[in-house]
Order: C-alpha cells, then sequence, then structure tokens
C-alpha cells in the first residue's frame, strides 16, 4: 500500500503519467479492498486537485466498505469533489460518479441533503466532456433540490440542454434520465414555469421504451396539469411517443383524461364535479394541488375570453358564469388579474361593474425590439441543436439497422415496471 501511495504522488504530473497510474490502480483493487484499515491515513496524504485521480479512486473503493464511518467519508467526499481537477476526472469518470452517489446517499442517511447542493453543483460540470451530456448525479442533484427546497440552485443545470449519452465511461441507466425529467419538471413546476415542466414531463414520457414505468406514469399525470396551465388545453402526446404507452398511460390514468376533458368545455360547474368526484385520488397521488390550480387557471382565461366580447360586465353575471361563490370573489380574481397585467380592466365598486380594456402595449419600443431578438436566438440555437441530434440518430448504425428490420418483432409487457419512485 506504501507502494501504491508512491505511484500517486510521483505519477500525478502529464497525462503519460496518469495513465500508467489508472492501469496501476485498477490493478490494485484487490489490495486496497483487504487493507480497508489504511485508506484514510492514504487519503489524507493526497491533495484533492494536484492527486485527483488516485484521491477518486480511494474513495470510490471506500463506499465498499460496511464498517466506513458516514460523517467522516461524508467530510472526506465534500471537501474532495468540488476540488478535483477535470482532466483527471475525465481519465476514469466511474470513479468520481461513484463518489457522487455516494456522496448524496450519505446526505440522505444522514438527514443532511444540505450538505449535498454545492458538491453536486460543482461536480456534474466535470463529470461532463460536453455541456450537453447528462449524467447518473443529474437526477441526485433535481432530488437535492427538491428535498432541502433549494429550486434556484438546481436552475443552471435545468437550463442546460442536455441530450447526450455515454453509457461506455459512465453508468448511467434509462431510469436515471427519466428521473432527471421528473424531478426536473416538479421543480419548474413549483416556479410556475410551467411550459418548461410541460416540456420535463414530455421528455420523461416519450424516451423509448417498450413498457410503462411507475416515473413515466406519474409523469404524465403531472404533465396534464402542467399543459393545462401552460397552454389552457388538454394536451396531446407527439407522435413519437411509443404505442404502448400511449395505450397503458390512457388506461391507468383515467380520472386525469376526464379531468382534461371537462377542462376542454370551459364549464366551470362541469369541471367541478369532475374535482369532486377524483378528488380522493389527486388526493392519494399529491396533485390535488395541481388539479385546483387548473380550475382556477379556468376562471382566469375564461374572464380573459369575455373581454373579447364585452366592453363593461356586471360582477354578478361573471361570478355566475364561472360558478364562483359571490360577486366580491369575481372581483379578486379581476384585481389580481389587474394587477399581474393578465387583463386590462376598472371595477366600478358602486354599480358592481367591470369595463375591459384593450392592451396598452404599443409593442415598438426598444425594450420589446430587445426581447423579440432574444427569443428568435434562442429559437435559432435549439433548432441547431436539434439537426445536430437528428444527424446523430438517422446515421447511428444500431438505428438504422433497427429501421432497416421491418419485420422484427418485439415482446410487449402490458404491465408497469417498478422503478421504485416515491412522492417526494
Amino acid at each position: 500500500m506504501e507502494k501504491l501511495l508512491q505511484q500517486i504522488v510521483q505519477l500525478s504530473g502529464n497525462q503519460k503519467d496518469l495513465d500508467k497510474l489508472r492501469k496501476a490502480l485498477n490493478e490494485s483493487k484487490d489490495k486496497v479492498l483487504k487493507n480497508f484499515q489504511i485508506i484514510d491515513g492514504m487519503i489524507g496524504q493526497l491533495e484533492d486537485s494536484k492527486h485527483t485521480l488516485g484521491k477518486m479512486f480511494l474513495l470510490s473503493m471506500k463506499g465498499q466498505s460496511r464498517s466506513t464511518n458516514p460523517e467522516q467519508y461524508l467530510v472526506q467526499l465534500e471537501r474532495f469533489i468540488p476540488r478535483a481537477t477535470q482532466n483527471q476526472v475525465q481519465i476514469m469518470p466511474e470513479w468520481y460518479s461513484n463518489c457522487l452517489t455516494r456522496m448524496t446517499q450519505l446526505a440522505f442517511d444522514l438527514k443532511v441533503p444540505q450538505r449535498a447542493v454545492y458538491p453536486l453543483q460543482k461536480g456534474i460540470p466535470l463529470l461532463q466532456t460536453v455541456p450537453e451530456l447528462i449524467t447518473p448525479s443529474h437526477s441526485h442533484f433535481m432530488l437535492v433540490c427538491l428535498y432541502t427546497r433549494n429550486y434556484r440552485a438546481a436552475l443552471p443545470i435545468l437550463e442546460n440542454d442536455v441530450y447526450d449519452i455515454d453509457t461506455k465511461k459512465l453508468s448511467i441507466t434509462v431510469k436515471d434520465v427519466l428521473l432527471y425529467y421528473y424531478y426536473g419538471g416538479i421543480i419548474y413546476g413549483v416556479l410556475k414555469r410551467w411550459r418548461d415542466a410541460t416540456d420535463f414531463f414530455e421528455q420523461a414520457i416519450t424516451v423509448p421504451g417498450e413498457a410503462l414505468s411507475a416515473i413515466v406514469l406519474e409523469s404524465y399525470k403531472k404533465y396534464i396539469f402542467a399543459h393545462i396551465l401552460a397552454f389552457g388545453k388538454a394536451p396531446s402526446l407527439p407522435r413519437y411517443t411509443s404505442p404502448v404507452v400511449v395505450r397503458l398511460l390512457k388506461n391507468l390514468c383515467k380520472p386525469y383524461e376526464e379531468f382534461a376533458k371537462a377542462y376542454d368545455t370551459h364549464d366551470m360547474g362541469q369541471l367541478d364535479m369532475c374535482l369532486a368526484t377524483h378528488n380522493e385520488i389527486f388526493e392519494k397521488d399529491k396533485n390535488i394541488g395541481l388539479a385546483k390550480q387548473c380550475a382556477q387557471s379556468l376562471i382566469r382565461r375564461g374572464i380573459q375570453r369575455l373581454t373579447k366580447t364585452y366592453i363593461k360586465l356586471p360582477l354578478e353575471q361573471i361570478a355566475k358564469e364561472f360558478n364562483l361563490k359571490s360577486a366580491q370573489q369575481a372581483e379578486f380574481y379581476i384585481l389580481d388579474m389587474i394587477e399581474k397585467g393578465e387583463v386590462f380592466a376598472k371595477i366600478d365598486q358602486q354599480e358592481g361593474q367591470v369595463s375591459f380594456f384593450d392592451d396598452p402595449e404599443p409593442y415598438n419600443t426598444s425594450e420589446m425590439s430587445e426581447k423579440l431578438i432574444s427569443k428568435i436566438k434562442d429559437v435559432t440555437n435549439l433548432t441547431e441543436k436539434l439537426q445536430t441530434l437528428d444527424e446523430f440518430i438517422v446515421t447511428d448504425l444500431d438505428y438504422i439497422r433497427k429501421t432497416m428490420d421491418d419485420d422484427e418483432e418485439f415482446e410487449v409487457q402490458d404491465s408497469i415496471v417498478k422503478d421504485g419512485v416515491s412522492d417526494k
């Protein structure tokens, strides 16, 4: 073991030496496993940045010991992870990924998930050879941010589009990808960014598969509500969604399908009745809050539609139109919408009437021009990324073989693959 420590110190310089060190470390795994008692002493003699390769190897191996002191191990990991150097991490990224995974597990086991936020935030970019690469730690980081309610910390990772996967260097699974999009959708929902939430849930649902997982099922339930809140109508899944998945989702989510259909009628009485009928199911799924927000959005969108038809309306009539308890409640909705710029109106409390006006924004200011240019750039960048991804897919040998073999049959299982996902 003393010889191994010397090798780590001596071979942590140039790339050629690091390759030798990687080979030496791989060959010493059995010896390290038999000498767990001296690993901490070796770790203490190494520098985080200078000896990253050797240190992440030892920390990764330490994670296999049941006799490890959890608090001490967590301290070692949270100190090392942010200080590691990327060029050494990329020599054996799986060891570094193991460190991130173990740190996440320890933080939850010790009931201190907040201690994992900063190391994961700094560690994920070190695992990425390109910004578009998704790693196993993406889903871990989203879960930590959810538990600690540190939603803003997740945004730099979420807003970086990922569509590349490297299964050779990182042991990433379909479950890792699904959970990243599921947790990410929830975070966007908490922040009321419903279009982004819709996109993330849709990504989870449309991941290729011939069976339905619990993650996809939960994503679809939230997807319906997020889409309604984002666009004011029930969603329609993309054509490339697996037919098997679509069929199973429709069968297993009938209360949600009925709610979406009731919303599309724009009839508040019908939606209230559907909500009352399925209230227990939505409560059990912990989606009742989303359902109630959708009901409120129907009222708000309905009031917006009235502005296109009427110049003036009694508050009593608006309350009756949307099954509200009183004119005062209608007034509350309109005042809130005026404050948020959703409608342009003036309330005459003496007459109990509301007058609607056109949008006063001329949309010809320099500020609006800058916003438009920014949106165009975003769309252009996204188009380029999609074209790149499309070219990658159509030139992939596995994809070509699959599409040429029209007679290949797949065995389809009409059962849910339990992923061990719980509402968090």
